[in-house]
């Protein structure tokens, strides 16, 4: 099914928003834009909520990179070079 009336596009990037399905609901946030361009306060919402979700998938491997290889030093909270060219 595609979704294409605003209803239809706000339903599905709802169930997106509780499924965690965050790429789909980028998606579906960018068919809406192209179809109303005006969001209301809940829709602006919506889109933040997707990007945001979708940025955060992105971000999380790299951050449990970046504490399990101590890239900070204890001492001197500078980083460690030699560590940054094995990664």
């Amino acid at each position: 099914m595609a979704a294409e009336t605003k209803e239809e596009l706000l339903f599905l990037i709802n169930l997106c928003d509780t499924s965690k399905c965050f790429n789909e609901m980028v998606d579906a946030v960018k068919k809406l834009v192209s179809i109303c361009p005006e969001l209301s306060y809940e829709e602006r919402y919506l889109l933040w909520v997707a990007f945001k979700g979708a940025m955060s998938s992105i971000r999380q491997p790299w951050r449990a990179i970046w504490f399990s290889r101590s890239l900070v030093t204890k001492e001197t909270g500078t980083f460690v070079i030699s560590d940054l060219e094995n990664l």
